[in-house]
């Protein structure tokens, strides 16, 4: 049995402050080298971050040549949704570049626009943590509504995206 208050205070102490550091890095740069830094997914230490390993530097390198044209289109992006959804049409036929590469490209660009996700996306580890701990995984992604009433306890966690990280990262997956 979890026991999530324990894992949700586990989050707050060890990763949250992590994950903001890494937006906030996003947040500093100018606009076109956030979107290259994003869709390379370079830290601030221009190392490659965690996420996108498996996709490869290559596979990376190709989105972005696909994404650098269209960067007025994400600067007039008004919501994340729009942005994710640019994101996804100009990326989806790119072998591993799939559901988590787009979501943190969008994250990490939509954290330079001040256009955050209001939902909780589902995807890979953040499908699997959410179906462990009793969520509908058959929709996209899940509401804030939806979190209060199952587990409202990863309201403490504030934000979608790190409800999202929470289920991807602090989820032990069986």
């Amino acid at each position: 049995m979890l026991d999530l208050p324990v894992l949700v205070n586990e989050y707050l102490r060890t990763k949250a402050h992590e994950h903001d550091k890494e937006l906030d890095h996003f947040r500093r740069l100018r606009l076109p080298f956030t979107l290259e830094e994003a869709v390379n997914a370079r830290g601030a230490d221009g190392k490659m971050l965690d996420h996108q390993h498996r996709v490869g530097k290559f596979k990376l390198a190709e989105a972005y040549k696909r994404l650098e044209p269209l960067l007025a289109q994400i600067e007039k992006c008004d919501s994340f949704d729009s942005l994710l959804s640019l994101i996804r049409q100009a990326t989806k036929d790119i072998p591993r570049f799939g559901d988590l590469a787009e979501y943190d490209t969008a994250l990490r660009i939509g954290a330079r626009l001040g256009k955050l996700p209001t939902v909780v996306y589902l995807h890979a580890g953040t499908k699997a943590g959410a179906k462990r701990l009793g969520f509908d995984t058959s929709q996209e992604y899940l509401t804030m509504q939806e979190i209060e009433v199952r587990h409202p306890e990863l309201l403490r966690l504030k934000e979608p995206h790190h409800i999202e990280n929470f289920l991807c990262c602090s989820i032990p997956h069986e």
